[in-house]
């Protein structure tokens, strides 16, 4: 993975979290005109020298309005984050065994193999995580496979450090080669596998929440409870 590529992956994940905080954003908006109308109901319910009857009907019916409203974008912002991070998750920690069975494999170069698991990031794993914390977790796997990367390589310089010697010193143990390879090309298989489910999971997230957020624009019920309305009289 190069770092065009992993600061593609970094700036989609920062515009599906630009969409987590417009849903948040409007979460608050409607918090704010309940608060306001209800504090209006309450005022003119106290004032028993008007008859509010009618009046505050239609406040009830507006802040029960807004409350469906702010249970469907709390529903939806709920579902999709949860969905988002627990995938995340599941493949950060699958990164992570991977790194972990890298510590048995015995090669001459265990400096660099240790320098390589040193860098390990873990991952933050809380149910109320916040978007910064995405950010977090998804540079971590990110940073986690690359280490994944390094270590394919550095196995790849032991594989071939080690054929080269065998001839030189014509030593027969062509299986050894073998069974080098094959565990080089696993690793690489599941490389391969986990980061192409990175990019799969961020794409989909990408683009659901890019159409909740045409969606949300053209969201005329919520305007007509909450936004300000222009004076025409003047």
């Amino acid at each position: 993975m190069n770092i065009n590529k992993k600061n593609e992956i970094s700036n989609s994940v920062s515009e599906i979290c630009e969409n987590f905080s417009m849903l948040t954003n409007n979460i608050d908006k409607i918090d704010r005109k309940i608060e306001f109308i209800t504090k209006i109901f309450y005022k003119l319910s106290y004032n028993a020298s008007l008859d509010t009857t009618d009046t505050n009907s239609y406040l009830k019916f507006q802040i029960e309005l807004l409350n469906i409203e702010k249970n469907y974008y709390n529903g939806v912002r709920n579902s999709i984050k949860n969905k988002f991070v627990a995938e995340l998750h599941s493949i950060s920690e699958l990164i992570l065994m991977l790194l972990g069975s890298i510590e048995n494999i015995n090669i001459d170069n265990n400096e660099g193999k240790n320098n390589i698991l040193k860098k390990v990031s873990k991952i933050k794993k809380d149910d109320t995580i916040d978007t910064s914390s995405i950010i977090e977790n998804v540079n971590c796997t990110l940073n986690n496979l690359v280490l994944v990367k390094d270590f394919i390589d550095l196995f790849d310089d032991f594989i071939q450090e080690t054929i080269k010697t065998n001839r030189k010193e014509n030593i027969h143990c062509n299986n050894f080669k073998v069974n080098l390879e094959n565990k080089k090309q696993h690793i690489l298989l599941e490389y391969n596998k986990f980061y192409g489910k990175i990019e799969e999971l961020i794409n989909y997230f990408v683009e659901c929440t890019n159409e909740l957020k045409t969606q949300l624009k053209y969201q005329k019920l919520l305007s007509f409870l909450t936004d300000k309305k222009e004076d025409k009289s003047t």
